[in-house]
């Protein structure tokens, strides 16, 4: 699992914001990166699927490279046993998935990090030394703005701004 809705392999969903858990998707990628097998989850489980009707929840297909993540992810992976029919998934630990929602420049991933740090279930010093190992597509423009807002919030006396590190 990756995606927004990939905290809830690490973190139970009463310990989490609603913002956090705001979404009625999740996305699914295979570790061997096989896309046929998220067009299969698209298939069967997508958005607008018969599971979807029933479920008012929706599985996504995509491949793995779609969340840009740390480098090291793989070795500190979640295990979400949780799923019907003795279903195993594997989802980033919650530093890696902060730092690829992040880096992803949009307005919702902003909200949703900062919910995680103003929650205590982040802590910001993890999160910037993740964000200093994301991988060579991620601009560094990027990785400097999002790095500077965490400084700005390390260094902050009050509760954190709900500011986004988006606003100029």
């Amino acid at each position: 699992m990756v995606g927004s809705q990939a905290i809830l392999a690490a973190v139970p969903e009463e310990e989490l914001p609603a913002e956090v858990t705001a979404s009625i998707e999740v996305d699914v990628t295979f570790l061997d990166g096989d896309e046929e097998k998220a067009d299969i989850v698209d298939g069967a489980l997508g958005e607008y699927s018969r599971y979807h009707e029933e479920h008012d929840v929706y599985a996504q297909g995509v491949g793995l490279e779609t969340a840009k993540l740390p480098a090291g992810w793989r070795d500190r992976l979640v295990r979400f046993e949780g799923l019907p029919d003795e279903v195993v998934a594997f989802a980033p630990d919650p530093h890696d998935l902060a730092a690829a929602k992040a880096v992803a420049g949009r307005e919702k991933d902003a909200v949703y990090v900062l919910s995680l740090i103003k929650s205590g279930i982040l802590d910001i010093e993890l999160l910037f030394e993740r964000l200093q190992q994301m991988p060579a597509e991620v601009p560094p423009e990027m990785i400097n703005m999002v790095s500077d807002y965490l400084a700005d919030l390390r260094s902050a006396t009050d509760e954190p701004t709900d500011r986004s590190p988006y606003e100029f």
